[in-house]
C-alpha cells in the first residue's frame, strides 16, 4: 500500500503518483507539519506562479492531526477565490468546474475537508479511482510512504499542454490539478497516465 499525505488541491506530481499507486491511502491521521505543501497549492495567474495558503488555526499547534487542524475563517478564503478567478476565469472549463471548487473552499471547516474534498473532485473529474482514507496514522503495511516527500516534482507532468496564459508564460509545471482541470476539463486524465 502507498501512502500519501492529505494536501489540498494537489500538484499533477501528487496526482500522477495516486492514479498510478496500486493501493493508495491518504492519511488523514498524521500529524500536521507547518510550512509545508499540505495546505498550499500553486496555480498561474496572469502575474505568473501563484501560491495559495489555506490557513490553519493557530498555526495548529504541535501534535495535531490533520483531520484536527482547523482552517482559519479570513481573508484566505477571499484571496483563494479572487486568485482562482483570476488565473482561470477566461479558460474553456471554468463555468464547468469553478461553483465546486468555491463550495470546497467556502464549506471546508478542517484540513483534511479541504484537502480530501479537492482530491475526491479532482480524481472523480478524470473518472480516477478515489484513494481510502485513515483517519488514524498508517504504520504497517507501507510499500512506499509519500509522506515525507517535500515535493512529487520527479512525478510531474513534463509535457507541456497550452495553459491560460501562454502568450504570456513558457509552460509552467508542478501547478495544481486546478491548472489541468480548467486548462483541458475531461480531457486532462491523459496526463495521469
Amino acid at each position: 500500500m502507498e501512502v500519501f499525505p492529505a494536501v489540498c488541491f494537489p500538484s499533477l506530481g501528487y496526482l500522477r503518483a495516486l492514479a498510478s499507486a496500486e493501493e493508495a491511502v491518504i492519511d488523514i491521521g498524521e500529524f500536521y507539519v507547518k510550512q509545508s505543501y499540505r495546505n498550499r497549492f500553486d496555480i498561474l495567474g496572469p502575474n505568473g506562479k501563484l501560491s495559495v495558503t489555506a490557513r490553519v488555526e493557530g498555526s495548529a499547534r504541535k501534535g495535531v492531526s490533520v483531520k484536527d487542524a482547523k482552517l482559519v475563517n479570513d481573508e484566505w478564503r477571499r484571496l483563494a477565490k479572487k486568485g482562482i478567478q483570476a488565473a482561470y476565469g477566461k479558460s474553456a472549463y471554468f463555468i464547468h468546474y469553478y461553483d465546486e471548487i468555491e463550495a470546497l473552499i467556502n464549506d471546508a471547516v478542517y484540513l483534511s475537508d479541504l484537502s480530501v474534498g479537492s482530491i475526491q473532485f479532482l480524481l472523480e473529474q478524470w473518472e480516477r479511482a478515489i484513494p481510502a482514507i485513515s483517519e488514524t496514522y498508517v504504520e504497517t503495511e507501507i510499500t512506499k510512504d509519500h509522506r515525507t516527500r517535500h515535493a512529487f516534482i520527479e512525478d510531474d507532468i513534463k509535457q507541456a499542454y497550452t495553459q491560460v496564459f501562454s502568450d504570456r508564460f513558457e509552460f509552467v509545471a508542478d501547478l495544481s490539478g486546478i491548472d489541468l482541470l480548467m486548462n483541458l476539463g475531461p480531457a486532462g486524465a491523459e496526463f495521469l497516465s
